[in-house]
């Protein structure tokens, strides 16, 4: 525990027989720019890089099933990490302060992202929440003012405080859950405009306008919910979707985002592969089914 912390050290390479990296192992190393981490290290302790905030390169390996709270707390300098499938959990505050962060892939074997994960992680533009996740915790995405949207899964039952407070960049929200998750109160949202869309299944815009905290946005609209083929698309006022094999083509407007299913967003791609994707054009958004 704190076994390098405060050091002068750039780089740095373990012997193969780590197992563990303790608590605050290298918090407030402030020259440090690499970390080569070995397979068969399990556990990323509390505070382990807190306040590294010239480090820029860093691969957690497969074998790391536990990251703790603060791990990376204030490494500003990380523009992207890669979260292996083998880690269970991710432990408050995480990220938290990680401005240069743009992207994050949070993998399948998360169920909870908990308290503060990436506060103030204020360039971050694209998050993907997988279907396992249940619970999102108070001010998981606080301050977080360049994301873009946001896709909750239909998996979350429970969002809580400040979750997306000051989330000022939001342009759409959609919540693929029939029913609607708890609120605790409106910090939630608090600083989102509320005239953005919110998109939901169809048979629950009645059951948003009337939750609690949800029923502050004012344009709480269905999602398209039956898979379309995308060859027979038509057209959104002046605008038509056309496919010619898996080469998409959008006649109208440049301004169209193709999602995955699971909220990531892919920009305007040309090309998709096949799979089912959610296309937001001229205002609407259609789940379709690239062949």
């Amino acid at each position: 525990t704190g076994a390098f912390s405060g050091s002068k050290l750039t780089n740095v390479t373990m012997p193969e027989s780590v197992t563990a990296i303790g608590n605050s192992a290298f918090s407030g190393c402030s020259k440090l720019v690499k970390i080569s981490i070995p397979e068969g290290v399990t556990i990323l302790g509390d505070y382990v890089f807190d306040g590294c905030n010239q480090l820029t390169d860093i691969t957690i390996p497969e074998s790391v099933t536990a990251i703790g709270e603060m791990a990376f707390s204030g490494c500003s300098s990380l523009t992207g990490i890669e979260l292996p499938e083998s880690v269970t959990t991710i432990g408050n505050f995480a990220f938290r302060d990680c401005s240069g962060l743009t992207g994050i892939t949070i993998p399948e074997s998360i169920t909870v992202i908990g308290d503060g994960t990436f506060y103030g992680c204020n360039n971050i533009n694209g998050i993907t929440i997988p279907e396992s996740v249940t619970t999102i915790g108070g001010g998981a995405f606080y301050n977080c003012k360049s994301l873009a949207d946001i896709t909750i899964p239909e998996s979350v039952t429970a969002i809580g405080e400040m979750a997306f407070y000051g989330c000022s960049g939001l342009t759409s929200i959609t919540c693929g859950s029939a029913i609607p998750p708890i609120l605790p109160s409106a910090s939630v949202f608090s600083g989102v405009d509320q005239t953005i869309p919110l998109y939901v299944l169809t048979a629950s815009v009645d059951a948003y306008k009337a939750a609690d905290y949800w029923n502050v946005f004012v344009n709480i609209e269905a999602l398209e919910e039956n898979p379309t083929s995308v060859e027979n698309i038509s057209e959104f006022g002046n605008v038509s979707i056309n496919v010619n094999g898996n080469v998409i083509q959008v006649y109208g407007t440049n301004n169209y985002t193709v999602y995955s299913v699971t909220g990531e967003n892919l920009g305007s791609p040309i090309t998709l592969s096949a799979g089912l994707y959610i296309i937001n054009v001229a205002g609407k958004c259609l789940k379709v089914v690239v062949k």
